[in-house]
């Protein structure tokens, strides 16, 4: 689960190893303690290189986000052009050769899986849109959700059927999913895939409606905005193909990658290491934590509820 239905807490979640509430940054123009020590900190302060290539916007270096790190890219293209995983790999990739024979560690943040839909990769789209685009019997939210001031800057009152949203939400998710082939590519390529930890995961979800609330995200702790992605691939491919149905949460993250690369994790980090679960041993909180700042509360869920 996401520690926050929006990215600012959430991302600071998955590199501090802190809840919302621990790390303080929950609000706009929070900004993180210094005493925290981050994980970019931790590995750079253990001899490895640090790099981080965003799309901007709320992952934005101002909030303490960028400690620890080298290079910290955040600068997002004006809204005419394209953003995304086609600007910020490049450069990325680029880094990730340079420093192919020393110890490193590359955080890329993208918003190719985000509102506005339209804004993907006009090949991509293109074929998307091939897709039918069937009427549904949730389409009458589109009008209504168009009058929601917070809709219109995710264009929402351009779609007449949910299905042409959704249509255009898997294009992003398609496109997302390319960049992290590229990115695996090039770890096989430079013979580096077998010895990295590589984790895919999602700083909050996607609501369609599905509580006739809104489209989008921020607004609740419900499953559509909290339940999340979390692919890890472990060095020497330990574990492949598991799914582990165990609930865990984004405080975990950080001392996963610390365990992994043999790194103690600073003693303030909430989560714990997922790499106990591929040994079949209990994670050591039954619940998951988490924040929304537009409702002022807290949700506390316990593993099988």
């Amino acid at each position: 689960t996401a520690a926050a239905p929006w990215t600012l807490p959430s991302h600071m979640t998955m590199l501090t190893g802190l809840d919302p509430v621990a790390h303080g940054v929950r609000k706009l123009g929070g900004v993180l303690s210094t005493h925290v020590t981050t994980l970019a900190e931790a590995l750079k302060a253990a001899g490895f290189r640090t790099a981080a290539f965003t799309d901007g916007g709320l992952v934005h270096h101002s909030s303490g986000m960028g400690q620890g790190f080298e290079i910290y890219r955040d600068q997002p293209n004006p809204p005419e052009m394209v953003n995304g995983f086609a600007r910020l790999l490049p450069e990325a990739l680029d880094w990730m050769r340079s420093t192919r024979h020393e110890d490193s560690f590359v955080f890329i943040h993208t918003f190719d899986v985000h509102s506005p839909y339209q804004r993907g990769s006009p090949t991509i789209m293109e074929q998307f849109h091939e897709r039918p685009t069937p009427s549904g019997p949730e389409d009458y939210l589109l009008h209504r959700f168009g009058f929601q001031y917070w809709q219109v800057n995710q264009r929402i009152s351009e779609y007449g059927r949910m299905s042409e949203v959704l249509r255009d939400y898997d294009a992003g998710v398609h496109e997302a999913d390319a960049g992290v082939g590229q990115i695996l590519d090039l770890l096989a390529g430079t013979d580096r895939l077998e010895n990295a930890l590589v984790i895919v995961v999602s700083d909050h979800g996607e609501s369609f409606g599905d509580h006739h609330v809104h489209i989008g995200h921020g607004l609740a702790l419900t499953d559509d905005e909290i339940h999340i992605p979390l692919l890890i691939r472990f060095p020497g491919r330990e574990g492949a193909g598991q799914r582990i149905e165990t609930l865990v949460d984004m405080t975990d993250i950080a001392p996963t990658a610390l365990d992994v690369m043999g790194i103690p994790a600073p003693a303030e980090m909430q989560g714990e290491s997922l790499h106990k679960l591929l040994q079949h041993r209990a994670r050591r909180h039954d619940y998951a934590f988490g924040y929304s700042q537009n409702q002022e509360s807290v949700f506390l869920v316990r593993d099988g509820y």
